[in-house]
């Protein structure tokens, strides 16, 4: 029976300091450093891309080494289970390999793939009083894609884009101290298919994410 009663009174001292933590300092900072890892990206060449004219309107399929990802937001607790905050993220990953249906020459596959998003998130923080601390998330916002292709020995295609972004995922807070928190989890990150300018059209990119990092509080 007491060591039920402590149980209890554990529970309680820590769902007591959440909701002190969340009243008492409503703003965060927070930094993320993780892996991406997109899914392959389907497009087609404009007259702008290739140097020989046969070679346009050609449906052209990259894949992509994983890489890096570095977020950092800012962010307000408006009530214990609900956050939101403004992000700005950065990932740069490589061409790993690329098909081109009716380009002849094929012979060399060169490039990177660099998306910068700035995202408003909407976080929901599940009403349970562990330790770790479940949410899940929900934004919107642009991104900004720069790509670039060597898609022959000697000829090269770039060009950039702006368009709408979404982002889901979920993940799990700890806390470290009375104002700093531990980070993890994972989101999806899906670009709308971008145009870039006389260059390239392609479907929408898809990138899967993981990340850790630290949230302060004041």
């Amino acid at each position: 029976m007491k060591r039920v009663i402590l149980a209890a009174g554990i529970v309680s001292l820590l769902a007591g300091a959440s909701a002190a933590y969340t009243m008492e300092k409503p703003y965060y900072v927070s930094l993320k450093i993780g892996g991406a890892f997109a899914d392959d990206m389907e497009g087609k060449t404009k007259a702008a891309a290739p140097v020989v004219a046969g070679d346009r309107n050609k449906t052209v399929t990259s894949s992509f080494e994983g890489n890096a990802t570095y977020t950092v937001a800012g962010g307000l607790r408006l009530h214990p289970a609900f956050r939101l905050e403004l992000e700005g993220g950065y990932r740069k990953l490589y061409t790993d390999s690329l098909t081109a249906k009716g380009i002849t020459g094929l012979n060399k596959a060169n490039g990177a793939l660099t998306v910068k998003t700035l995202m408003a998130n909407a976080i929901y923080d599940l009403p349970v009083s562990w330790l770790m601390k479940p949410y899940l998330l929900a934004g919107i916002g642009m991104a900004r894609t720069d790509n670039s292709v060597i898609y022959k020995s000697t000829i090269s295609s770039k060009g950039d884009s702006t368009d709408l972004a979404y982002q889901v995922g979920a993940g799990v807070t700890i806390p470290l101290t009375e104002v700093l928190n531990a980070d993890l989890g994972y989101r999806f990150l899906n670009v709308s298919a971008e145009d870039m300018s006389n260059v390239l059209s392609s479907k929408d990119h898809r990138i899967h994410e993981f990340y850790a990092g630290v949230q302060l509080g004041f």
